[in-house]
């Protein structure tokens, strides 16, 4: 099993109507054949520099790389993440 994170802080000017959009195609991302557990996260701790997270399950390798590669999720990056996102961290796991 792999976990996908990622945590991210929108840029000073994504409105509010923007960052629920983004959450909304994020969502979307479910869609993509191998994505499980889809969490979209809303930070709650103030010492942490990120406001919103992502993070998602996938049985294998073949799985995250599918994903990694979709055209649903190509998009999402190139009009969704790229135009409001100001700096992310990514983190993916291993279950051991």
């Amino acid at each position: 099993m792999l976990h996908h994170s990622v945590f991210l802080t929108f840029k000073a000017t994504t409105s509010e109507v923007e960052k629920a959009y983004f959450i909304a195609e994020s969502r979307k991302l479910a869609q993509i054949p191998g994505v499980m557990n889809l969490k979209v996260l809303e930070e709650f701790n103030a010492t942490n520099p990120y406001t919103h997270g992502l993070g998602m399950d996938f049985e294998d390798q073949a799985a995250y790389d599918l994903y990694s590669n979709h055209p649903l999720h190509n998009q999402f990056v190139q009009e969704v993440w790229l135009p409001r996102v100001e700096k992310w961290q990514e983190i993916d796991y291993r279950e051991v």
